[in-house]
């Protein structure tokens, strides 16, 4: 898997947003890339709702979860680009 946002292998998303026609768009929007990738990063409290988690998962996106962006960088698969 590429790890090149500018080649729309990976998304990276902060999620700041819980509910929003944005996300809803991007979630289906990414369908037309292979090997698509979302970081969502956010605490519980704003956190992407489930429905959206789960249609990513739906549509075979690799979806990761982190707490905080301090989890997300102390992990090997960082997004080159944002």
């Amino acid at each position: 898997m590429h790890r090149c946002f500018a080649f729309f292998k990976q998304e990276f998303v902060y999620q700041q947003i819980s509910h929003g026609r944005t996300v809803h768009s991007k979630v289906h929007g990414l369908q037309i890339f292979d090997n698509v990738r979302v970081d969502l990063i956010a605490p519980a409290p704003l956190a992407l709702p489930e429905k959206y988690r789960r249609e990513m998962e739906r549509l075979n996106y690799d979806v990761r979860v982190f707490e905080s962006i301090e989890d997300y960088l102390k992990q090997d698969e960082v997004a080159g680009i944002w």
